[in-house]
């Protein structure tokens, strides 16, 4: 799915860190690329805001942000986990604009690398 992935400024998960993505979307696979802001995150309470500010996704759907909360879940077995709940903040570009559908897949993908990435699905 994911083509590429470049931190262009920051350090990769503070506010103000700007990403570049390029990957494959839908069943054609077509190429698209995405650069997206970190607006927040919350550590203490596990939240991670984003939103796109330049790419393909912005010609349908003018504005993309979403928000990535982990709570983590009582332990069973001496394992941890955590619950990793995603929300996405769209609007169509026009009525014609199908839903998202490939797009949220995506963006379901990313937060479980940015999870991983940062650690947020290992604290407890």
């Amino acid at each position: 799915m994911f083509k590429s992935f470049e931190i262009l400024s920051g350090d990769g998960k503070s506010v103000g860190t700007i990403r570049l993505s390029k990957y494959a979307i839908g069943s054609s696979r077509h190429e698209e690329i995405v650069k997206d802001k970190i607006k927040a995150v919350d550590d203490e309470n596990r939240i991670l805001s984003i939103s796109v500010i330049e790419g393909d996704v912005l010609r349908m759907y003018p504005k993309w942000e979403y928000t990535m909360t982990v709570t983590p879940m009582a332990a069973q077995g001496g394992e941890q986990s955590c619950l990793v709940k995603l929300s996405v903040e769209y609007e169509k570009s026009n009525e014609d604009v199908p839903t998202p559908n490939e797009y949220m897949k995506m963006a379901t993908f990313m937060n479980k690398a940015i999870a991983s990435h940062l650690g947020l699905a290992n604290k407890a």
